[in-house]
């Protein structure tokens, strides 16, 4: 199991036992499994091959590719929970000559400098097998299969009723393709407070990440595993504002609210609607317009009992299909069978 970011596994799976962080679907899938879990050195040299600079790894999963492929035999079967560490990966067995499987989460296999990358060394088409999030990426059968997004709703989950907030609270929460410049003008002037956890490991900010002149309602912080979900709890209205994409951008977080039992507006991107298995639980807007997210957002704040029911809607449809126990069960069945 090949991770794409530093997480500490010792920490991160005692923080999972003391309930103060999620636990995370690779490390349970190796504990299920009895697989080795392999994360980046951030002080690791690396390697400065065409590819990387093609791709843009990051020196850490360049050095880790070459590590893991130096020590995977032919007869092994590496798990990757993405393409950045991948498609170096891929490149490394290739040059190597293993015959090792390799498997990986795809994210955005659309990029042009993934493209671009598969000309240059075939490293896409090395890669045994895809678990893509919505069938528009399902491009050959035999080599992507679709994967329902899980998250952990043991740690996710909704508390006590709450005193009503007053102002209403807005939740907004993650980095990945986030236009938080619409969202700053749709609720100007609102009688909202709006909180915003803008962070990732994994995502890197974009344009419109950060609005130059955001509202005075508007705070932006980090917020610990334990703040983040309290702060769910606390949210009278989750909303979810997206760039244009063809990718399932926001699932994390549309997941993890659906487990805290919020009500959520999402931009209607397809790829969102797509990887959720309750579309009608959410209420979409198109995305990149101010007036027309403004007025989900006053339309839900004053109809409390169309919130309520979204809610229990949305963390319904979280609870039947995108548990985090019931997918590592399922993905340890079809690792089972493809290891033989």
């Amino acid at each position: 199991m090949v991770l794409t970011g530093h997480l500490g596994v010792a920490e991160r799976r005692a923080e999972a036992v003391a309930g103060t962080a999620p636990r995370h679907f690779l490390l349970e899938l190796a504990s299920a499994l009895g697989g080795e879990v392999h994360e980046p050195d951030p002080e690791a040299p690396a390697p400065r091959r065409l590819l990387h600079r093609v791709l843009n790894t990051p020196p850490p999963l360049a050095a880790l590719a070459r590590d893991v492929a130096a020590r995977a035999g032919d007869d092994d079967l590496v798990f990757c929970l993405g393409e950045a560490v991948a498609l170096p990966l891929a490149d490394e067995l290739r040059r190597r000559g293993r015959s090792t499987r390799l498997l990986s989460f795809g994210h955005n296999l659309r990029r042009p400098r993934i493209r671009a990358a598969q000309a240059l060394c075939g490293c896409v088409a090395r890669i045994d097998r895809f678990f893509v999030f919505t069938r528009d990426a399902v491009s050959d059968p035999a080599r992507f299969t679709q994967y329902t997004e899980q998250t952990d709703d043991r740690f996710f989950r909704p508390g006590d009723a709450p005193a009503r907030n007053w102002p209403p609270r807005i939740v907004s929460v993650g980095l990945e393709r986030r236009d938080y410049v619409t969202l700053a003008e749709a609720v100007r002037g609102l009688d909202a407070q709006v909180r915003i956890s803008a962070f990732s490991k994994d995502a890197r900010p974009g344009a419109r990440t950060r609005p130059a002149d955001p509202p005075p309602n508007w705070a932006m912080r980090f917020y610990s595993w334990p703040d983040l979900a309290a702060l769910y709890r606390s949210a009278d209205l989750v909303v979810i504002p997206l760039e244009r994409s063809d990718y399932a951008a926001g699932i994390t977080t549309l997941l993890e609210a659906a487990a805290a039992g919020c009500a959520v507006i999402a931009s209607d991107t397809g790829g969102l609607r797509e990887a959720f298995a309750a579309p009608d639980a959410v209420e979409w807007v198109a995305p990149g317009d101010p007036a027309a997210l403004r007025r989900a957002i006053s339309g839900l704040l004053g109809d409390s009992g169309r919130r309520a029911a979204l809610a229990r809607a949305a963390r319904a449809a979280q609870q039947a299909r995108h548990r985090l126990d019931a997918r590592v069960a399922e993905m340890a069945e079809v690792l089972r069978a493809l290891a033989g």
